[in-house]
């Protein structure tokens, strides 16, 4: 079993934010909802663009490239790329649901003001 990693002071991270963070060689994103700590891959799963440059509406992060959300509780699709519509349609005829991941969602522990991944 793998040890837990310290990736963040909660502190740093403001309620309803997030922050990427490096451990272990992976991308990982730490949202904080609520004084909670969540923790899920830092890479969308459609161009791998970086998540924590997306916008956090309750457990729901969307990627600033295209749109996808994904619940940064457990990492599953919200929805898909979303913009621009002429992408949209041409994502939607091109990949088949199962092409259409989540992102790793990883157990958290907080202690004090640390994270640990």
């Amino acid at each position: 079993m793998a040890e837990f990693v310290r990736v963040a002071r909660l502190s740093e991270i403001p309620p309803g934010t997030v922050k990427g963070v490096k451990a272990r060689g992976k991308e990982i994103l730490v949202a904080n909802i609520d004084g909670e700590a969540y923790a899920v891959g830092d890479r969308c799963s459609h161009l791998r663009g970086h998540l924590h440059n997306g916008k956090l509406e309750g457990t729901v992060i969307e990627c600033a490239l295209h749109g996808a959300k994904f619940d940064v509780a457990d990492g599953g699709v919200c929805s898909w790329v979303t913009h621009p519509a002429w992408y949209k349609a041409l994502m939607d005829a091109t990949f088949p649901g199962f092409l259409k991941r989540g992102i790793p969602s990883y157990p958290t522990r907080v202690e004090g003001d640390d994270v640990y991944v």
